[in-house]
Parts: C-alpha cells; structure tokens; sequence
C-alpha cells in the first residue's frame, strides 16, 4: 500500500511539473490566395501568412518525379504590389531584370513574347527557378489584392 501510493504521488508531481513548463505560442493562420495548375500538374501558388506576409509557393521544375516545392517571402502587401507590377512590365520584353527583397534576391527572365520564369538566388547552391508562366497565370498566381 505504502509502495503503491508513493508511486502514485511521484506521478503526480512529474506530470503536474511537466505541465507547468508547457506555454502555448502563436499558430500562424496560412491562407491560399491563389493556385495555378496546367495540364493537371500544380506550378505555383500565393499564399498569406496572419493576413500581412505573402508567399510564392512553387514546385522545382529541375525534378519530373519528386515533389520538391519551394518558397519566395515576398513580404507586405505593398511589396506584393510592387513585384506583381515589375513581372507584368517584364512579360513582352527581352531584358532581364534583378529584384533585391527583404528576404530574397527575385529574379524574372522573360521568354518570348509571352512568359517569363522566376526565380530565386541561392548563396550557397544553384538558384532556384519555377516553371515559365504566360502573362495569363501571372495574373492568376498573382491576383490584384
């Protein structure tokens, strides 16, 4: 009995003591604005994080078959505006054209007449690039907000 109850009033202290130093933090609330998917295989796609950081979500193209998804913080949402504007002035011309953002170094290197590609710079590694988007799902990933 003795035994049985000295047990039982360690449980109760180790649990009671492991309870004490759990303090719960903020969840981030992520919210899909937008989502391109052509011949049934997702490109890319906007997402805001507590309703003030936006995200370009994308898949590497460099795989066929692994699913290896990557992410551009583009930041506020003034700064959404300003990077959704420069690629829509990109789209139709031939130059290619350097962002540097808070967080990440943006590339766009347009192709033709009507796509133009992504991309993010790497320091220690190859950059990062997403699949060639027409002027159409650029307007699509990137929705006026």
């Amino acid at each position: 009995m003795r035994k049985l109850l000295s047990t039982t009033l360690l449980l109760l202290l180790l649990t009671s003591s492991v309870k004490a130093q759990l303090t719960e933090l903020h969840t981030p609330k992520i919210e899909l604005l937008s989502s391109v998917i052509e011949w049934s295989e997702w490109k890319g796609s906007l997402k805001v994080k507590d309703g003030s950081h936006y995200f370009i979500e994308f898949r590497n193209p460099k795989y066929q078959y692994i699913k290896d998804r990557q992410l551009i913080h583009i930041g506020s949402k003034k700064d959404y505006k300003e990077l959704r504007q420069a690629i829509l002035s990109i789209i139709g011309t031939k130059e290619k054209r350097t962002f540097e953002g808070r967080h990440h170094t943006i590339f766009v290197k347009p192709r033709g007449k009507k796509q133009v590609k992504i991309g993010i710079y790497q320091e220690y590694g190859d950059n990062l690039y997403t699949h060639y988007f027409s002027a159409r799902q650029i307007k699509k990933l990137l929705p006026q907000i």
